[in-house]
C-alpha cells in the first residue's frame, strides 16, 4: 500500500492525472460543437396475404392495387450536436436516402412530423419505388424529422445512408420506441443534460487542483500523505473513488445523452393536427 501511496504521490502523477481530468472535462462539455445526424427507426407489418393458408383466397388491396403485404415504416433523423445541419452539409452524390431492406415497394411515403415548418423537409421516391429521398433546408439543434412509409417489403428495418461534408456521419441510434419516449417526458432530458455538466465542471476543478499541487506543492502534499497514512490506510482507495466514479458517470452519459429523438418531435406524431403536410414526387 505505502509503495502504491508513493507513486501517486510523485509530483508528475498528479500532473498527468490534472491534465487527463481537464481534458476529459473539456471533451464532456464541448463533445458536440458540430452538427450530428442521428437516426431511429421501427417497422409493423399490418396486412400480409401469405402469412397463414386460412388467407390463401384472400387478397391484399393498396387502393385499387393488389399487393403481397402491407409494412409500416417510421424512421426519425435529428440533429442531436450543437450546431446546425444545412442542407450544404450533405453531398449532392450522397443525399439522404431511405431505401427498402430487400424485395418490395413503396406505396406511400410522408413526413409524419417536423421540429419546424421553417425545416422545409420533402421526400422525393425513386422511379422503382425502392427508396427515397430525404431533403430539408436546415436543422437545428434538437430539431428532427420524422417519415412514414407503407411498403409491400417483408423485412421492415430500412437501410438509412448518406454523406455529410466535414461532420460525422448518420449513425444508427437503435429502435425507435415512441410509447416509451412519450412516458418519459422532457425531464430526462434535462436530467442527462445538467449531469454532464456537473460532472465536466468537477473534473475540470479537480484536474487543475492536481496540476497546481503536483506542481507547486510536491513537498506540503508529501507531509500531508504521511499524516493521512498515520491516520488510515484507507484514504487512497477514497481518492481514486471520489475521482473514478465521476469520470465512470460522465462516460455514460456520454453515451446515452441525445441517443433519442426530440420529445416534441415524437409529440408531434401523436398529434395529427400539428403534423406538417407531406410532400412526395
Amino acid at each position: 500500500m505505502s509503495a502504491i501511496l508513493g507513486f501517486f504521490n510523485q509530483g508528475w502523477v498528479g500532473v498527468l492525472v490534472g491534465t487527463l481530468g481537464i481534458a476529459v472535462a473539456i471533451y464532456t462539455i464541448f463533445r458536440r460543437t458540430k452538427g450530428r445526424l442521428l437516426y431511429q427507426q421501427t417497422s409493423i407489418r399490418l396486412l400480409d396475404a401469405g402469412r397463414s393458408s386460412l388467407l390463401n383466397n384472400v387478397s391484399v388491396l393498396y387502393g385499387d392495387k393488389k399487393v403481397p403485404r402491407v409494412s409500416l415504416t417510421h424512421v426519425a433523423i435529428w440533429n442531436s450536436g450543437r450546431s446546425a445541419v444545412r442542407s450544404t452539409d450533405i453531398s449532392q452524390h450522397g443525399p439522404i436516402k431511405i431505401e427498402l431492406n430487400g424485395d418490395g415497394e413503396i406505396l406511400e411515403a410522408t413526413v409524419a412530423a417536423s421540429s419546424m415548418p421553417d425545416n422545409d423537409p420533402t421526400l422525393i421516391v425513386s422511379d422503382d419505388g425502392r427508396s427515397f429521398l430525404l431533403s430539408f433546408s436546415f436543422l437545428n439543434p434538437g430539431q428532427g424529422v420524422i417519415t412514414r412509409a407503407i411498403h409491400t417489403a417483408a423485412k421492415g428495418n430500412a437501410l438509412i445512408s448518406g454523406t455529410l461534408i466535414d461532420l460525422p456521419k448518420i449513425e444508427n441510434a437503435g429502435q425507435l420506441g415512441m410509447g416509451s419516449l412519450r412516458a418519459s417526458g422532457a425531464n430526462k432530458t434535462i436530467l442527462i443534460t445538467r449531469s454532464r455538466t456537473i460532472v465536466g465542471v468537477y473534473l475540470l476543478l479537480s484536474g487543475a487542483i492536481f496540476i497546481v499541487l503536483g506542481t507547486f506543492f510536491k513537498e506540503d502534499m508529501a507531509a500531508v500523505d504521511q499524516k493521512l497514512s498515520a491516520l488510515s490506510q484507507s484514504y487512497g482507495w477514497l481518492m481514486g473513488i471520489a475521482l473514478g466514479v465521476p469520470m465512470i458517470l460522465g462516460s455514460l452519459l456520454l453515451l446515452v445523452s441525445g441517443r433519442s429523438p426530440p420529445n416534441v418531435l415524437i409529440a408531434k406524431l401523436s398529434s395529427p393536427a400539428e403534423a406538417p403536410g407531406s410532400e412526395t414526387t
